[in-house]
């Protein structure tokens, strides 16, 4: 209230426009945002006459600019955390020798991102049309490759299928129900 005041009386005084924003309370009880603006009114021969002016209830506005702030408090957080996974998967992808420790990170890395119930790592043969196990891990821990069978793939066929066709990394749920048709 007195910061409203004296952003009012130093306008009156100086004959100068003026805008604030405050909280009030409504008739039923409920407070809003308003933006208050006023500008000097003059007589035709130059005497002050007072002010004229609007009261704007941005209410929507404010909520919104607070919901926009945490959203971006969230996606800061989200990104550090991020970065909090990708350096550890960065480091073994720059230091290892064998394609199993990295198997191992990403899989790390795919687990702390989201849920994560099997992860599948395979080799396209485009000649044969093949699809080759190259690691697997599921809830038990990580499967026995050599007893997986290559598989063939095709354009219209599951989710292995698919990541080739389409050339990217391809997440489902309920993994083994697409296995089964």
């Amino acid at each position: 209230l007195e910061h409203c005041l004296d952003i009012f009386t130093k306008s009156f005084n100086e004959r100068k426009e003026f805008e604030m924003e405050y909280r009030l309370r409504r008739h039923d009880g409920e407070y809003r945002w308003v933006l208050d603006r006023g500008t000097p009114l003059y007589t035709p021969g130059g005497d002050f006459k007072g002010y004229i002016g609007t009261c704007i209830d941005v209410t929507e506005r404010i909520n919104a600019q607070a919901a926009l702030i945490l959203a971006e408090r969230k996606a800061a957080e989200d990104y550090q955390l991020l970065l909090s996974r990708i350096v550890p998967l960065g480091q073994t992808l720059g230091t290892s020798r064998d394609l199993i420790s990295i198997y191992r990170a990403v899989l790390k890395f795919v687990r702390n991102s989201m849920p994560c119930s099997a992860f599948f790592v395979s080799f396209y043969d485009s000649q044969k049309n093949l699809r080759t196990a190259a690691y697997a891990w599921g809830e038990e821990g990580e499967v026995d490759i050599s007893a997986l069978p290559p598989l063939e793939l095709s354009e219209d066929g599951g989710p292995n299928s698919r990541a080739v066709f389409q050339k990217k990394s391809v997440v489902v749920n309920h993994y083994m129900k697409f296995m089964e048709k």
